[in-house]
C-alpha cells in the first residue's frame, strides 16, 4: 500500500484492503504531526527575544508574541491543522467506505447497488435484475461498480472460478442490458468456428491466376511456382528459347516434382513440356505438336496430374479471385456464344458455339475450351471435339 511522502498516511489503492486499523494508523500520524507543529511553533515563539525601545507601546527588552510581530497564532494553527484533520477524514472515509461495502453489503438487487466499490457476490440467482446468461456458469463473483456525480453507474460483475466477465451502464434512468466481455477464449472460438465453415465450402482456396483473371507473370521458371498459370517473356530464366514469349501451365506436387506446359505466344504453334524430378529439372521436350502420335498419351497424363497435384495443393492456399469452373467443379457453360468473346482464363463447354474451328470437329456443336488469358487482347484459346482426340488452338494478339 502506497503512503505519503511527508506523514507516511497510508493511501490504499484499488486492489489495496484498507481496514479499520489502517485508518486509526493514518488518525494517529495525523495527531502526532499535529502535536509536535504546535510544540515546536510555542517554543520558537517563546524563545524571540528583541531589544528594541517601542514595539507595540512596549519598551525596553520584551518578549514578542506572535502576535506582535504578525505571525501566525497557534490558535490560527490550530484552525489550519484541523482542516487538514477534516480533509484526511474525509478522503480516508471514502476509501474506506468502498472497502467495506465488500464485506458488508447484504443487498440483493443490482439496481440497488450504485455506490462505488467492491461487492461480494454469492449464488447470482440470488439477486434482482441480474445477468440472465446462465450458460456462463456464474457463480461466486465480484462486482465492481463506478459512479459520476451526475448519475451514471457503471458495473462489472466479474466470475471467480472461470474469469468470465459482463458489464452493464446506467444513464439517469435506464440500465443497458448485461453484455459479455469477450476474452481470448471468445477470440479463439470464433477463430475455430471461421475456419470450419471455410474448410467445408468447395472453394477455389489456392491462386492459379492473378486477380483479374489473367496469367501471372514471372521472371524465373526454375523458381518453385505454384500450381497456376503464367507468362514467361523475353529474358526470363528457363524458358524453351529464349527470346519468346510463352504462356506456361505449371502442375506441382511439392518442390521436388513438378510438370510445366509452355504455350509459344509469338506466332509460333510451339508447344513444350518439362519436369521437375527429384529436386532436379529436365531438359524441355521437343515441339509437342510434331509429336501428334503422343497426343493423347500426354493428355491422358496432364489429366490424371491436374486431378491430383491440384486436389492435393490447392486446399489452405490463399482464395482463388476468379472463376475458372462452375461451382460444382465442372466447366463453364458457354452454349451459344461466341468464342471470340470467351477471353477470360478458365475452362468452358458448350453447343453451336460461334467462330468454332470446325464442324467435324464438334459434331453436334459441342465442344470443351480452354483459355489463358494476359489480358483482354493477349489470348490463347484451345478447343477439344467431344468426339475426337485432337484439338485447335488460335492466339488474340
Amino acid at each position: 500500500m502506497k503512503t505519503t511522502p511527508n506523514y507516511g498516511l497510508k493511501l490504499p489503492g484499488e486492489n489495496d484492503f484498507y481496514s479499520v486499523g489502517d485508518f486509526n494508523d493514518n488518525f494517529n500520524a495525523v495527531d502526532a504531526a499535529l502535536t509536535a507543529a504546535k510544540e515546536h511553533a510555542n517554543k520558537k515563539v517563546a524563545n524571540i527575544k528583541v531589544p528594541v525601545k517601542s514595539v507595540n507601546g512596549k519598551t525596553g527588552d520584551v518578549r514578542l508574541t506572535a502576535a506582535d510581530v504578525g505571525a501566525e497564532t497557534p490558535t490560527g494553527a490550530q484552525e489550519k491543522a484541523d482542516d487538514a484533520l477534516v480533509g484526511a477524514k474525509r478522503y480516508t472515509d471514502i476509501n474506506l467506505r468502498t472497502v467495506m461495502m465488500e464485506v458488508t453489503s447484504t443487498i440483493r438487487n443490482f439496481d440497488i447497488l450504485t455506490t462505488p466499490g467492491y461487492y461480494h457476490i454469492g449464488d447470482i440467482n440470488e439477486y434482482k435484475n441480474g445477468p440472465t446468461n446462465s450458460e456462463l456458469g456464474w457463480s461466486w463473483s465480484i462486482l465492481k461498480v463506478f459512479s459520476t456525480t451526475r448519475g451514471y453507474v457503471a458495473q462489472e460483475l466479474t466470475e471467480i472460478v472461470h474469469g468470465r466477465q459482463i458489464k452493464r451502464v446506467r444513464t439517469e434512468k435506464k440500465w443497458s442490458p448485461w453484455l459479455l466481455i469477450p476474452d481470448e477464449r471468445d477470440y479463439n472460438e470464433l477463430k475455430t468456428s471461421a475456419k470450419e465453415y471455410v474448410d467445408k465450402k468447395q472453394w477455389q482456396r489456392h491462386k492459379v491466376t492473378a486477380d483479374d483473371g489473367s496469367a501471372t507473370v514471372v521472371t524465373d521458371l526454375n523458381a518453385d511456382l505454384s500450381t497456376g498459370w503464367y507468362m514467361a517473356g523475353p529474358g526470363t530464366v528457363g524458358t524453351p528459347h529464349e527470346g519468346w514469349w510463352f504462356y506456361v501451365e505449371v502442375i506441382r506436387r511439392d518442390e521436388k516434382y513438378c510438370v510445366q506446359n509452355a504455350y509459344n505466344l509469338d506466332n509460333r504453334n510451339h508447344y513444350c513440356q518439362r519436369q521437375k524430378w527429384g529436386g532436379n529439372w529436365l531438359p524441355w521436350s521437343q515441339d509437342l505438336f510434331q509429336a501428334e502420335a503422343n497426343a493423347k498419351k500426354h493428355a491422358d497424363q496432364k489429366a490424371s496430374q491436374a486431378e491430383a497435384n491440384a486436389k492435393a495443393h490447392v486446399d489452405g492456399m490463399p482464395w482463388q479471385r476468379h472463376k475458372v469452373t462452375a461451382d460444382d467443379g465442372a466447366a463453364i457453360d458457354i452454349s451459344g456464344r461466341d468464342l471470340n468473346t470467351i477471353v477470360k482464363t478458365g475452362f468452358y463447354k458448350g453447343a453451336k458455339l460461334g467462330n468454332a474451328p470446325s464442324p467435324l470437329l464438334l459434331r453436334d456443336g459441342w465442344g470443351y475450351v480452354e483459355v489463358i488469358a494476359h489480358n483482354p487482347e493477349w489470348v490463347l484459346q484451345k478447343v477439344y471435339g467431344l468426339y475426337a482426340n485432337q484439338f485447335y488452338m488460335r492466339r488474340l494478339t
